[in-house]
């Protein structure tokens, strides 16, 4: 019972404790005479009077102790009670109640760790646990708090050992066994804990918990059929557990069982509290399987039952801005960020809505803020590769990307946007490999099908295309549109009883999808069926008596029947329902040009604008008359007007696009009017080719390459479309693009305006310089005179110079080619070669190299180049990141293999590069690298093998004398030297090769592994360690070295990941089991300080280590 507030109070008062217990009344001291209270003896008098005081004194202290310790018992019951009622905000207050009174309360900072981290609120949580953390290292609900928290920040491996910690003292922990398994990232990661898990199952098969965490592992690491027996298992035994149904769910997603999938998730929801992450998978399942209404009353019903609950708010944001409603989207984040500023989601959200009202500037720096604040997070840079993409920047897209599918493997948003970047770059097949590897594992992703589609699409591979539609209609068997998707495919393939078939199935799914009605009434009139199509068009009219579509599909249906006035009554019947809409507009004024009537089309174009001067259309259809005309003034006036009544109307921006690029030569005019159409809708195949094909005539020939291939990411690519991409790609010369481009452009149709045009430049890229003779050059020569700018020309005359030795003239021409178009990246990087070889101008050559590179950051062979030039220049790092990305493109050839193989080796990744050695060897007997291959191959390992090395002393002396820097040599002498025993020696030539390849591991493991030897050189040993443990990560020697330098440091955390890993591995180790002791100890862990020091004792650990082994052990009892 609580005190109540100290308010004027009688002796009588004093008489009761806060707990409520009566005291008797002291009867001896006093007695009642009349109300008045006398002394027993004056004698007494004072000796009473003293004892009273002091009495007095010392229960009015503990009146008032009383009083502040109830408040704080009162607050924490109440604080208790809300906080197992998941009334958080209330909890909230009375906890701050308690710490306003107590301020180290244990109980109370936990609890508010807890709620806030249950509540979303990372960055409090975070605080508020590590707090508690420091007050009770032993309390298992803080460390699995924390380690969870931790988890959601992406700290996977403080999260990891938090949690094996929990694990190694209670192995049935579910939530911390769970945590364990999710820390693991990166099949090393995963295998290690695989064995820990299956260690703890073994020692008790019964343990359902750790069979769940074993499951959900053996998942990740795809081997589902040793996976789904111990998932099901662990749901037998515990059938209310919200985890198993969760952990069901992801073997469902994995065997392709989606509707199993989302019965799991559904259970695993209903099972978990209000302010649980599973409430949030489940609805997020509902969005990817495209039911956003139902995901959306989901939330919205979450949200009433758990307001304090920020997830759902940022999920429902999610879905505000999905559907372009920034306005509301900031609503919902607002509530987020008004009781959590520093709310990262929510900041992140905030930046994409900055990018959907086109304020992408700020975006991108609000984004690159974030990831600086949480370089862990792989969500912040994926969002930063969005923003990025909206800018076009695919180079700094990829980069951001990687970063994050580096710090989650297993990030399949990441991978969605990485294979669609891909795409962009026109590497369609490596793009539809990506998705659909990433299919196999998210079947439910809807947009990864869409975009495999695409991808098909785009190598007009529609027989593909088909079997992913078909694909995804029997995963999302209540969606129509993948069965419209196969009909339209279909039809394009000719097979229009097929196309019919999909088309009917896809409308009796669901009788309000329009087009595919359309499709039918298309198909029938296409047959000449035309009373079907007459019947389905009317039923649709009079059901929708008030849409302008309707009657614009009945009138194509009039004007297939012969019937043109029923057609253009339909026609205008739709104009007055809606009369903004363009479509009915631009099919009325055919019917008027192909009768004649163009004046009467104008009259009937002035009469609407009379009616309504907003009718923007209406200007349309009088400026594409004029321009079929040759009127184009009076056309560009008309477009300008519907310009002007409408800024944002895209038919009338693309109509004047196009009038301004192709009759009035104003480019920039044109590019303008384009751009702003393109912004309205990007998805808009005719614009984005329009934008493309203007930007070509700039000379923009990138952004026309990238535009252009975007617009073919479409339906039906037109070979007059083909045609312009190859001209692009042409002049950028990309020649194997372009001649895709142009052969496919060819084998389409005979009838494409530009077919003279692309036969001429296929020609010129077919060009065979081995073959060419006198009689070629000269050929090429005069076409020059006629066509100076043509780049591909200057390229095959620059190649012939070059093959007759002729390097000056050569060089002039490929000089010549580069003024015309500075970014020709092929000619770049013949010229880099050229000043590279022949005139050993490195400075000239790298900057050529890095201009390439700036211009394609996509094309292998400037990836190639300039990682070389790197390589000799002493930039290994950057040399080793150019040179795999160009041997990842361009497989089995030798020379970028040998390349790569001494990238890999001088950052100290041996035995990658005996494998790119290796490769390069075999990949062409002839190849003039292979006698230094062989040599690298014979000399590269001998720093492993100290007996092999003092074998091959002389032929390591030998290497040296040819060239006194041939790192494979130098390693291998420092190892001698040090076998040898003068540690001095092997220490400078470590130095020496460390300051021309400071990533060279091998040195960096030697030099720390000598320095750890000495007291005075711990700190850069300690650095060194690190630095070789963080390339070798399974290293014993270093990882002992390091962890034992970390607990000397006093940097204990660090040392107990380290010597635990190490003791599991080599368990044997007095000298690390000590260190690994005062660690634990320093880290308050005293039982396993206790147990580690014993184990150290045991294993006759030697002075002075023994005596203060002794010490630590008393002081732990």
């Amino acid at each position: 019972m609580a005190c109540r507030p100290q308010k004027q109070r009688t002796l009588s008062a004093f008489h009761s404790t806060p707990s409520g217990l009566q005291y008797p009344k002291h009867q001896s001291a006093m007695k009642s005479n009349q109300g008045r209270i006398e002394p027993k003896s004056s004698r007494n008098t004072f000796r009473h009077a003293a004892v009273l005081g002091i009495a007095l004194l010392i229960l009015a202290g503990l009146g008032i102790g009383c009083s502040k310790q109830g408040r704080v018992q009162s607050a924490l019951a109440k604080a208790d009670q809300y906080f197992s009622q998941s009334e958080y905000a209330k909890a909230e207050i009375e906890y701050l109640n308690v710490l306003r009174l107590e301020p180290a309360n244990t109980h109370a900072i936990t609890r508010l760790g807890l709620l806030y981290s249950r509540q979303g609120n990372l960055s409090k949580g975070l605080s508020a646990l590590r707090k508690a953390y420091t007050m009770d290292t032993n309390n298992v609900d803080i460390r699995i708090a924390f380690a969870q928290l931790m988890l959601s920040l992406g700290e996977y491996p403080y999260a990891y050992t938090e949690a094996r910690n929990v694990v190694m003292k209670q192995p049935t922990n579910e939530p911390a066994l769970l945590i364990l398994a999710d820390a693991s990232v990166g099949t090393n990661a995963l295998q290690l804990t695989r064995q820990r898990l299956q260690t703890i199952v073994n020692q008790n098969p019964q343990n359902a918990p750790a069979q769940l965490a074993l499951g959900s592992v053996l998942l990740r690491l795809g081997l589902i059929n040793q996976g789904a027996p111990l998932i099901q298992k662990a749901l037998a035994a515990n059938p209310k557990s919200a985890a198993a149904h969760a952990a069901m769910a992801s073997l469902c997603l994995a065997s392709n069982d989606l509707q199993g999938a989302e019965a799991a998730l559904k259970t695993a929801a209903d099972l978990s509290p209000a302010h649980s992450a599973r409430q949030i998978r489940y609805a997020d399942f509902k969005i990817r399987a495209g039911e956003i209404p139902t995901a959306r009353k989901f939330l919205e019903d979450l949200a009433k039952r758990a307001p304090d609950y920020y997830p759902v708010w940022i999920q429902l944001a999610e879905l505000d801005l999905a559907a372009n409603k920034p306005k509301e989207a900031l609503d919902n984040l607002d509530r987020v960020l008004a009781n959590d500023p520093g709310n990262y989601e929510a900041i992140v959200l905030t930046a994409r809505v900055k990018l959907l009202q086109k304020e992408t500037a700020q975006a991108v720096a609000e984004l690159e803020k974030l990831t600086q604040g949480y370089p862990k997070m792989p969500h912040a840079f994926y969002q930063l590769a969005v923003a990025h993409l909206a800018n076009r920047d695919t180079a700094k897209a990829g980069a951001a990307l990687d970063k994050a599918l580096t710090l989650a493997p297993y990030y399949d948003e990441a991978e969605l946007l990485r294979a669609e970047i891909t795409a962009l770059r026109g590497e369609h097949a490596a793009a539809a490999d990506a998705l659909r590897a990433l299919i196999r594992r998210r079947p439910e992703m809807v947009k990864a099908h869409q975009s495999l589609i695409q991808a098909y699409l785009a190598q007009r591979n529609l027989d593909a295309a088909l079997t992913a539609c078909q694909q995804m209609a029997r995963i999302f068997p209540k969606s129509p549109q993948p069965l419209y998707q196969s009909g339209l495919l279909q039809r394009e393939l000719n097979r229009p009883a097929e196309a019919r078939a999909s088309f009917e199935r896809a409308w009796a799914m669901d009788t309000n999808f329009l087009p595919a009605i359309h499709q039918l009434v298309s198909l029938d009139v296409q047959e000449k069926r035309f009373d079907s199509a007459l019947t389905r068009a009317e039923s649709i009219v009079r059901r929708l008596t008030n849409a302008a579509g309707p009657r614009v599909m009945l009138s194509g249906v009039h004007l297939a029947r012969g019937a043109t006035n029923l057609a253009e009554a339909a026609l205008l019947e739709a104009i007055r329902l809606e009369p903004t809409n363009v479509q009915p507009y631009l099919l009325l004024a055919p019917i008027y040009l192909q009768s004649g009537r163009k004046a009467e089309a104008i009259r009937a174009m002035d009469a609407l604008i009379a009616k309504d001067p907003a009718a923007s259309p209406a200007y349309i259809v009088k400026g594409s008359i004029y321009e079929e005309e040759s009127k184009f003034q009076e056309a560009r006036q008309e477009y300008e007007k519907a310009i002007e009544t409408a800024p944002r109307f895209a038919p009338a921006l693309k109509r004047a696009a196009s009038l301004y690029a192709e009759h009035l030569n104003d480019l920039d005019k044109a590019y303008d009017l384009a751009s702003r159409a393109h912004e309205l809708d990007r998805l808009d195949s005719e614009t984005t080719e329009l934008l493309g094909w203007i930007s070509f005539k700039q000379g923009k020939y990138p952004a026309a390459v990238s535009l252009l291939q975007e617009s073919m990411s479409r339906l039906a690519a037109r070979p007059e479309t083909l045609y312009r991409l190859g001209l692009a790609q042409y002049m950028l010369g990309a020649e194997g693009a372009a001649r895709a481009a142009f052969q496919q452009a060819l084998k389409a149709t005979n009838t494409f305006p530009s077919r003279a045009d692309a036969e001429k430049r296929l020609a010129f890229l077919d060009l065979n310089i081995n073959t060419a003779t006198a009689s070629t050059l000269a050929a090429l020569q005069k076409h020059l005179e006629t066509n100076p700018s043509d780049p591909i020309a200057l390229a095959r005359l620059g190649a012939l110079h070059e093959k007759n030795k002729e390097y000056d003239k050569a060089i002039a021409t490929y000089e010549r080619a580069l003024q015309l178009n500075p970014n020709a990246i092929a000619i770049m990087a013949a010229l880099a070669t050229l000043h590279s070889t022949v005139r050993n101008d490195q400075a000239k050559a790298l900057e050529l190299a890095r201009n390439a590179r700036n211009l394609a950051p996509e094309d292998p062979n400037a990836a190639w180049l300039l990682g070389r030039l790197n390589l000799n220049g002493g930039d290994h790092r950057l040399a080793l990141s150019l040179l795999q990305e160009a041997a990842q493109k361009f497989p089995g050839q030798p020379a970028v293999q040998y390349d790569l193989a001494l990238a890999l080796y001088c950052n100290g990744k041996v035995n990658e590069a005996n494998d790119a050695m290796r490769a390069a060897l075999g990949a062409s007997p002839a190849s003039p690298q292979n006698e230094s291959a062989r040599r690298f191959l014979a000399l590269s390992l001998l720093h492993t093998d100290p007996q092999k090395a003092r074998a091959a002393a002389a032929e390591i002396d030998a290497a040296l004398k040819a060239n006194p820097d041939y790192l494979p040599a130098l390693i291998a002498s420092a190892v001698l030297q040090q076998q040898s025993g003068n540690a001095p020696a092997a220490r400078q030539t470590c130095e020496r090769i460390l300051k021309n390849n400071p990533q060279f591991t091998p040195a960096l493991r030697l030099l720390g592994l000598l320095l750890a030897a000495s007291p005075a050189d711990e700190q850069r040993a300690y650095e060194l360690c690190q630095r070789a443990l963080d390339a070798s990560p399974d290293d014993l020697p270093v990882l002992r070295a390091t962890g034992i330098l970390a607990s000397r440091r006093g940097d204990h955390v660090r040392a107990l990941s380290l010597l635990q890993n190490l003791v599991l591995k080599q368990p044997g180790d007095a000298e690390a089991l000590f260190y690994l002791g005062k660690s634990q100890a320093a880290q308050r862990n005293r039982t396993e300080a206790a147990e580690s020091l014993r184990q150290a004792i045991a294993l006759n650990l030697k002075s002075p280590m023994l005596e203060e082994a002794r010490r630590l052990l008393d002081t732990l009892k």
